[in-house]
């Protein structure tokens, strides 16, 4: 994933708080976490508050997961295996049949003859067409340990089409057949910060004791988090590469003798165009709130309404939104994202993402359709991966801002950036005085030497300035 961009994290933030603005109750005033009065603490409840796993699991389910499927994956988890998401394509090319045609020229030819006067003539040209049909067949799947074999295995979705395209000969356009090198991410640790089933209740939380937990970005937890969130993120771009890149081209227009009549499939697949990217709301924002005592009364009842009760272990209270469900953190004191905020957000995912897939399937031929090659399932699939890639990337450049903005506080509490160079001349310096000047120690210089020679030159360790 690319590295923290502030400029370019704000201004999604920005768009995404417009959108959130108008949803939200009039007391309500969401701001950066830099504008709100914080403790260090809040610092670290930001990244297991923030539901980026409930939006993760969201996307998976655009895609096939549901409440029976994901049991499944959690007992897998649970019980020690290790659970691999995979896209596996099969093409086919096999040869239909010849045709010929006369095209005749634009340019026409006069003939000038005193005896038989004017005539003209036009060059046909004949052209042999050979038209194949390509076929593809693709599947995803969740499979548990490190092999495939069809028994720890669970199907979210797939779908096979076809299409005609043309050669100018006889030489197949594509291989006769080939099947495509699977395309794997681990699911494994997603999968385990989920409670043990039948519930589904997200467990992600930074162990502030640990050792090693130094920032809200450099713990054992939220680096765990970053490096699956990667892993998804490569293997959504190379799912939507394989797609919009690699199999939508191939639908092309053929000839006035092809079974499209050299009309083409009149869909918009550009490859530098995205679906998705940029268009949903992602609901992975670095945001507290900002609000009043009489506000707080307010929130306090709309969140009552928005929350039901844990279940006993727990003892607190938590909200759905689609598979799995958030459980309260923090104390009422504290500025982070209620449960009705986060229900909100999460709610408008959801209705942002139901209204570009319902978009798409209204664009697109029918999934059972086998004859289309380009339907309305791979055009789902390509945009749910789109959109899971972002909230994944979101994420790392959400804690990137938070270690960003811890940098920016502890430099304008020290009242100057602390360099290398600072620490050598406050180690110079209380060595003058801890030291008499006999025993003080000296720079490093050492002289090379040759016999009866004077010295060639010197070795020495110095203080770089710059």
């Amino acid at each position: 994933m690319p590295r923290y961009d502030e400029g370019h994290f704000r201004g999604r933030v920005d768009r995404a708080l417009t959108t959130l603005k108008q949803a939200l109750h009039t007391t309500r005033h969401p701001t950066y976490a830099e504008d709100t009065d914080h403790t260090y603490d809040d610092k670290f409840l930001w990244p297991h508050r923030v539901p980026h796993l409930a939006a993760q699991f969201a996307c998976l389910e655009s895609i096939g997961l549901d409440a029976p499927k994901l049991a499944q994956l959690q007992a897998w988890a649970h019980a020690g295996k290790q659970c691999t998401l995979r896209l596996t394509a099969t093409e086919r090319c096999t040869f239909l049949r010849e045709a010929s045609r006369d095209v005749e020229s634009a340019s026409k030819v006069v003939h000038d003859s005193k005896l038989f006067g004017k005539s003209e003539t036009k060059v046909v040209t004949r052209i042999d067409e050979f038209f194949w049909r390509f076929e593809l067949a693709w599947e995803l799947t969740v499979f548990a340990g490190a092999v495939a074999d069809g028994a720890d295995e669970v199907r979210l979705h797939g779908c096979s089409g076809s299409c005609e395209i043309m050669s100018s000969t006889r030489q197949p356009p594509r291989p006769e057949t080939v099947t495509k090198t699977p395309l794997d991410t681990s699911l494994t640790w997603p999968l385990q910060q989920l409670s043990a089933p039948p519930a589904t209740l997200l467990a992600f939380k930074v162990d502030r004791e640990a050792e090693g937990c130094a920032t809200p970005r450099r713990n054992v937890q939220v680096e765990a988090a970053l490096v699956a969130g990667a892993s998804l993120s490569r293997w959504c771009e190379r799912v939507d590469h394989y797609f919009r890149v690699e199999v939508f081209p191939i639908f092309k227009p053929t000839s006035v003798s092809g079974a499209d009549g050299g009309r083409g499939h009149g869909l918009n697949l550009d490859p530098t165009a995205s679906f998705t990217k940029g268009k949903l709301f992602v609901p992975v924002l670095p945001l507290f709130k900002a609000r009043g005592v009489e506000a707080d009364a307010k929130q306090a009842a709309i969140e009552g309404d928005a929350a039901v009760e844990g279940d006993g272990e727990q003892g607190a209270a938590e909200t759905r939104q689609g598979l799995v469900a958030v459980a309260e953190a923090g104390d009422g004191a504290s500025p982070v994202l209620r449960l009705g905020d986060i229900s909100l957000l999460l709610r408008l995912q959801a209705q942002q993402m139901a209204a570009k897939w319902c978009e798409l399937r209204q664009a697109f031929p029918p999934g059972d359709e086998p004859s289309a090659l380009i339907s309305a399932a791979e055009a789902v699939l390509c945009g749910a991966v789109q959109h899971l890639g972002e909230v994944c990337g979101q994420y790392a450049q959400g804690v990137g801002h938070l270690e960003e903005m811890l940098r920016r506080q502890l430099v304008a509490a020290f009242g100057k950036e602390v360099t290398p160079a600072d620490f050598d001349k406050y180690m110079v310096y209380h060595d003058q005085r801890r030291y008499r000047p006999e025993f003080a120690p000296e720079p490093f210089c050492f002289a090379v030497r040759r016999p009866d020679h004077y010295p060639v030159c010197h070795r020495g360790l110095e203080p770089r300035t710059s």
